[in-house]
């Protein structure tokens, strides 16, 4: 990381804004990072992946850009705004032109596998984490990204805690996550009205036959919080709550068991026996 030479985050957000009489759009989600420490520590986390090729969702004015520019490997933005876009082509990037949330019609192959990297805005932050968990395990192999900080909490959630939810179960059966730093609305340009966290995600080599069904497993198992495990899992499956008994007493799984009361590893058994009796 020695070679990084980048100029103070609000300096460069302040001269590229000037260049380009560039003004914020809140509908895109465009809150500029510019705490130095938060940055280099997200960078930090990028290049300890060792990636040949990186993604970044949202490159903004250069708050990370600048500095994984400045890596040895290739780089993907990722940008719906028009005028960032043209920014970026201009500086001598590749950029694909979309929505984030249109990723999986993104071809990346000669990309694979990529590390993702992005201040994402909060309103795609989980649908991207959805996405990247069930696709080909070949395609990302690691991903660091921001987080409004209750959703951070949710994917870190535990078994038991009520904030333990699908996107908990989801996000830790593919990935080690770990905590990397919290980040201040003070640390945005302009400031969110929200804290901020950034996780760090290692792909797991896990063995999830049928994918898709998995997340639908998943969503079944957390359809309504507070009705039993059996109950969702019977009509969000359409699956006889007789069968589901069989497969609860089997595990020794209590019938009035609740989605967040299951630990992790018995929500894959439980998903095993369900897939083999399709």
């Amino acid at each position: 990381m020695e070679f990084l030479n980048l100029l103070p985050a609000r300096q460069r957000l302040k001269e590229s804004q000037e260049a380009k009489d560039f003004f914020m759009k809140k509908s895109l989600g465009q809150n500029f990072l510019v705490n130095d420490q938060v940055i280099y520590k997200i960078l930090k986390a990028a290049y300890e992946f060792s990636p040949k090729h990186i993604v970044e969702i949202g490159p903004g004015l250069g708050a990370l850009t600048d500095g994984l520019m400045q890596f040895p490997n290739s780089l993907e933005l990722i940008e719906i705004d028009s005028r960032l876009i043209t920014y970026w082509k201009e500086k001598g990037c590749s950029v694909k032109e979309g929505d984030a949330l249109s990723f999986s019609e993104i071809d990346f192959s000669s990309y694979c596998p990529y590390v993702l990297v992005s201040n994402l805005p909060y309103q795609i932050a989980a649908s991207i984490v959805v996405e990247k968990s069930i696709e080909n395990p070949s395609f990302c192999s690691g991903m660091v990204l921001m987080f409004q900080k209750e959703v951070a909490q949710k994917i870190k959630a535990q078994s038991g805690h009520s904030e333990f939810g699908f996107l908990s179960v989801l996000a830790q059966t593919f990935w080690e996550i770990n905590k990397l730093v919290d980040v201040r609305p003070n640390d945005f340009e302009p400031p969110p009205k929200v804290m901020s966290r950034v996780l760090k995600f290692e792909r797991k080599n896990v063995n999830i036959n049928n994918r898709r069904f998995y997340l639908k497993f998943l969503k079944s198992a957390f359809l309504h919080p507070r009705k039993y495990l059996l109950s969702n899992l019977s009509h969000g499956l359409n699956i006889d709550k007789i069968v589901l008994e069989n497969y609860f007493k089997t595990l020794g799984i209590d019938l009035q068991i609740r989605g967040h009361q299951l630990n992790l590893n018995q929500f894959l058994i439980l998903f095993d026996l369900i897939l083999e009796g399709q």
